[in-house]
């Protein structure tokens, strides 16, 4: 078994460095990818593309169907996780559990009733946060988590704070045009704990259709190891998964797109 695992591993570090090599060939002036980033390191944020103001927001041309916002919602700079939300709610809460849900134990069918989602089974501007955040933008769709995770690369990197804190996260570098956005990891909440840590865990408008009390979302994590879900980015490892399904109550963060 752990001779299969060793195989399965080196083949894919073949495959990574195959990539990387093709890629220097077609540009030689590839930017290379630092595993740590200085929040203040202005040359460096303008090569990989976060020298977008710090402190505001900013729309993010990836090349995709929309344009996707450089910070998360109620964060303060692009790194930072911002604020939480249960599903459909556009309020944070100091708790997060079934009982205090507004939309949990409601099916598809009483949402679309009650005007929470469309007929595509998306969130309407009333219910969604990005929206109570800034009207020029709203939730991204679990379609357009799909479109994000088919044209971008994914790379694990932590982001060095003015203050010296140390931020984690993800760095996502479209294949199209080569501009980028940093997916800060944010875990989740539920009750009045906090969980996996690790991970990047952001809410989708999409509700689950055949998990009624669930919605969709995007699901990152870093890992050392291959696992049989989700798909491994090149270089550093990160599983990446775009239709998560998650119960609505519990809390999570928002990466928001353009309002069009």
């Amino acid at each position: 078994m752990n001779k299969f695992i060793y195989l399965a591993l080196s083949l894919v570090s073949l495959l990574s460095f195959a990539s990387c090599k093709d890629d220097d060939e077609k540009e030689d002036n590839k930017v290379e990818i630092p595993e740590e980033v200085s929040s203040l390191d202005y040359a460096t944020l303008y090569e990989l593309g976060l020298n977008y103001p710090l402190g505001s927001v900013s729309l993010i041309d990836l090349g995709l169907s929309v344009k996707w916002a450089s910070k998360n919602v109620g964060a303060l700079d692009f790194y930072s996780n911002g604020s939480y939300f249960a599903w459909g709610e556009t309020k944070t809460k100091d708790e997060y559990s079934l009982a205090n849900s507004d939309f949990v134990y409601k099916s598809i069918n009483e949402l679309y009733d009650e005007g929470v989602i469309d007929n595509s089974g998306n969130l309407t501007f009333m219910y969604d946060a990005a929206t109570a955040w800034n009207v020029l933008y709203r939730m991204p769709t679990a379609k357009e988590f799909s479109e994000l995770k088919e044209n971008c690369d994914f790379y694990n990197m932590t982001i060095v704070a003015g203050t010296g804190e140390k931020v984690t996260g993800f760095y996502v570098k479209s294949k199209i045009n080569g501009n980028a956005i940093f997916l800060p990891v944010t875990g989740m909440k539920a009750f009045e704990k906090f969980y996996n840590s690790d991970s990047g865990q952001y809410w989708s408008s999409t509700a689950c259709q055949e998990h009624s009390p669930g919605a969709t979302g995007l699901y990152l994590f870093y890992a050392y190891y291959c696992q049989i879900y989700g798909e491994v980015s090149p270089f550093r490892r990160v599983l990446i998964t775009p239709d998560i399904k998650a119960d609505r109550y519990e809390g999570r963060t928002i990466r928001a797109v353009e309002n069009k």
